[in-house]
């Protein structure tokens, strides 16, 4: 298979993602790796702060939580922060995927908007939490590196006819060549003395 990384930010691919799961099939990857779950990332895990980043775009957690400043980060990303009480929730969206971070802070971050909504996202993940209770609410991670847990799920999406006509032109493309999109997606959580102090979700989609 060939191996293109797709702008999540260009209107063409958001159409495509739009129809991805109603219309479409999905398939488990033939190559996983030890741990890693070939099912969808649970969909609450997209959601914290009452807004959801499942749809890789800032424009409406930036209506729904208020004014704050879109600033760049690493590989073109635009990303956007809240905080709420000693934490800090920064939302990104690049050509690389999207998803958001958890952290605590104590200092002040001017480019933040604020919220009094706590930083817990919809599977219960929250800074301060202790290990067992990530593994009761996740299950054994994918992988441990020092002290962060790894959760990964991958799984392939095929693009209906209409959208892969689209697609393949777009991207010349055979045209008897079908399309399967990768979607690959990673819970991190960082432990210190058996505790959480930081989170972080993000999905990728390439073909």
């Amino acid at each position: 298979m060939k191996f293109l990384l797709i702008s999540l930010l260009t209107p063409l691919f958001m159409a495509f993602s739009a129809t991805l799961c109603a219309e479409t099939g999905y398939r488990v990857p033939s190559l996983l790796d030890d741990g890693e779950r070939g099912t969808y990332m649970p969909q609450a895990s997209y959601d914290i702060l009452g807004v959801s980043i499942a749809e890789g775009s800032l424009e409406p957690i930036k209506a729904q939580l208020g004014d704050a400043s879109l600033y760049e980060g690493l590989h073109g990303a635009r990303n956007l922060c809240y905080l709420t009480g000693p934490h800090r929730v920064e939302f990104t969206v690049s050509n690389l995927g999207f998803g958001y971070e958890v952290t605590a802070v104590d200092e002040a971050w001017p480019q933040c908007g604020t919220t009094s909504t706590p930083a817990v996202n919809g599977i219960g993940l929250k800074v301060g939490m202790g290990r067992a209770e990530v593994v009761s609410a996740l299950g054994s991670p994918s992988e441990t590196q020092d002290e962060t847990l790894f959760y990964t799920y991958w799984v392939q999406e095929q693009l209906s006819q209409q959208d892969q006509v689209a697609f393949k032109a777009a991207h010349n493309l055979p045209g008897d060549e079908s399309v399967w999109i990768d979607v690959y997606s990673t819970i991190s959580v960082g432990l210190e003395d058996e505790k959480v102090v930081w989170f972080s979700i993000n999905t990728t989609k390439t073909y």
